[in-house]
């Protein structure tokens, strides 16, 4: 009886240290299993979507915490190749597309390392010179040539395989339209403005003795067409006293002469050196007639149309400037009187 219950305890143990030694074998004997990595978030932009255009490529991505390769390639799926789709042999690589930085386009935070080159064949690009990549890091570079690839003819969203190190490929899409351009339309009006510096001229007391010139006013001219002009005319054709009913008169209109003492008359001149282009450059236009050489040049204006005084043919332009000033003459019977007056309007015009 006694044998038989320690032969079964003896095979109870036999099988227990069997059963250890299978176990434990077991789980020495297990294969390993790894997980793959993947790149993080990687993108592709095409700088013309349109199908049938032609494409600078812009990729980014980040490693995976264990990814320390130095290989890179980019290939595009369903793509048929020749017109319908294919890349273009693209070297050197660049780090700027248009000279934007592709980390401040992606937000990556460094181009690729080493001295990057790549080159194209059907659909797929394969880089070099890349020097080992930093795990966990973000990477950008641009396929720098504008036809680095050639955009597929059928519109579609196209699935792409970014390869890069020891991560495993990860896919992206890019979307082919018909249209990526949005054309932007806008109307500049046209714009036009006089500034008169003053709405006074005053002569002062006048002289006998010489021609009396006034103090003068200052138009300033500004337009975005293609030049302006400055026009003149004299309400009185001439500087009137009420109280005398007495006119010294402009003796002749638009034609350009000196006067002096001795002799009433008006006259507008404008002095050829007090004229300025402003930005348009160039030079101003004064009419002989009314191009002052001197005191008491000029022309009379007129009361019955405008005369032209100045002009300027060159384009947009700002702060032109004109000098409008006024000589008279007296003589020694010209009837005395603090009231005499004109009033000389100048009207401006933009050409277009």
């Amino acid at each position: 009886m006694k044998s038989k219950i320690f032969n079964k305890i003896k095979k109870a143990y036999l099988l227990a240290i069997v059963a250890a030694f299978v176990l434990g074998n077991g789980l020495l004997l297990a294969p390993k299993v790894f997980a793959l990595t993947y790149l993080v978030k990687p993108q592709i932009i095409l700088t013309n979507m349109n199908a049938t255009g032609s494409s600078s490529v812009i990729i980014e991505f980040t490693t995976s915490a264990s990814n320390t390769g130095t290989s890179l390639s980019l290939t595009f799926t369903g793509w048929t190749g020749g017109a319908a789709g294919s890349v273009n042999t693209v070297q050197p690589v660049s780090a700027n597309y248009n000279s934007i930085a592709c980390t401040a386009i992606t937000g990556a935070s460094s181009y690729l390392p080493g001295v990057p080159a790549a080159t194209g064949s059907g659909a797929t690009v394969t880089f070099s010179g890349i020097t080992t990549l930093t795990a966990s890091h973000s990477y950008c570079a641009v396929l720098s040539s504008a036809t680095a690839v050639t955009n597929p003819t059928v519109v579609n969203s196209y699935p792409a395989v970014l390869t890069s190190g020891t991560d495993a490929a990860s896919g992206v899409a890019v979307d082919v339209i018909t249209n990526d351009q949005v054309v932007v339309t806008a109307t500049v009006p046209p714009s036009f403005t006089l500034v008169v510096g003053s709405n006074t001229d005053a002569f002062g007391t006048l002289s006998t003795i010489a021609a009396n010139a006034s103090a003068g006013v200052t138009c300033t001219l500004s337009t975005n067409g293609t030049g302006w002009y400055l026009y003149g005319i004299d309400s009185n054709a001439g500087l009137t006293s009420a109280n005398t009913s007495h006119t010294i008169p402009a003796l002749t209109f638009g034609t350009n002469k000196t006067i002096s003492a001795g002799t009433e008359d008006y006259i507008t001149g404008l002095p050829s050196g007090s004229t300025t282009p402003g930005t348009g450059g160039g030079s101003v236009t004064l009419p002989a007639a009314y191009s002052s050489s001197g005191l008491g040049n000029g022309a009379g204006l007129g009361n019955t149309q405008l005369r032209n005084l100045a002009s300027y043919t060159v384009g947009p332009t700002s702060g032109a400037t004109v000098v409008v000033k006024e000589f008279t003459s007296i003589t020694g019977t010209t009837p005395a009187a603090t009231d005499y007056t004109d009033t000389i309007t100048l009207v401006g015009a933009g050409t277009f």
